[in-house]
């Protein structure tokens, strides 16, 4: 499928005057209402969050049918490699996307962060708890490291994000556990988060994750600035076709992608 983002440019100035989306948060069911995806599949701009307009950003999903999107909570909010945090931040980012039927994933900690992983436990866990005394676990879902690997620090800050967090956890998991039922036991309720490299295998691995797999683009090759508009609906067509998740992942753009959520929202309203 070729899809011109001349055309869907075009459509975002159509869409600038439409009333819905500017409409308050009042109305947020009403622009919820129509065609939704039936699992989370969504577009999430993980860094710099908190640069962009939430509400703005959560009508534009709602109104696409989208479900998801994603925030690092140790944001790029100094422009450095720091453990900086801004709970406030997050939860006004967080409030929006409930005021419009949108769950967030939230990862406590990238690992490939040198500041993060050499941080204490103490601070992990001061992390996980304001998330959870701030924030709250409705319509979130919790990764307490992302990209982590064997090292057994990860294992023991999963052990406290299990002990600490009264919802839903997101376990990193690489891609040769896809198709996930061994592994998935270990997530209550939960799921597990694949990154994807590769576009090919990422299109096969698709069908067979199943539902608690969130099929993630978060590698450069495929972040959302490289992977352009054709392959992100191919994607979303993957995800509503075998019953599964996806997460479009943007990494270093602090402006909302909105010819990129109108192309998904398409797939799904189709």
């Amino acid at each position: 499928m070729q899809i011109s983002r001349r055309v869907f440019l075009v459509g975002v100035a159509a869409l600038a005057t439409f009333p819905a989306l500017h409409a308050r948060s009042s109305d947020a069911s009403s622009l919820s209402a129509g065609r939704r995806a039936p699992t989370l599949i969504g577009y999430g701009i993980a860094n710099n969050w908190h640069r962009i307009d939430a509400e703005l950003f959560a009508r534009l999903l709602a109104v696409n049918g989208l479900t998801l999107t994603e925030i690092e909570y140790v944001a790029w909010l100094d422009g450095s490699d720091g453990i900086k945090t801004d709970v406030e931040a997050a939860a006004r980012f967080v409030t929006a996307m409930r005021s419009y039927d949108v769950t967030t994933f939230v990862n406590v900690v990238n690992w490939n962060s040198e500041a993060q992983r050499n941080a204490s436990e103490d601070w992990f866990g001061d992390r996980v708890r304001e998330i959870r005394d701030r924030i709250g676990p409705s319509q979130v879902i919790l990764q307490p490291v992302s990209e982590g690997g064997a090292d057994l620090r990860v294992a023991r800050w999963q052990d406290i994000a299990r002990t600490e967090w009264p919802g839903r956890l997101v376990l990193y998991a690489d891609r040769a556990q896809v198709p996930p039922s061994p592994v998935v036991a270990n997530v209550p309720h939960g799921y597990l988060d694949v990154h994807y490299c590769d576009y090919g295998q990422m299109l096969d691995l698709m069908r067979t994750a199943g539902p608690r797999v969130i099929n993630n683009t978060d590698c450069t090759p495929l972040v959302a600035s490289n992977l352009g508009l054709d392959r992100a609906v191919r994607l979303t067509r993957q995800a509503l076709d075998y019953n599964t998740n996806l997460l479009v992942y943007d990494w270093e753009r602090a402006t909302i992608d909105q010819p990129l959520i109108q192309a998904m929202g398409a797939e799904v309203r189709r």
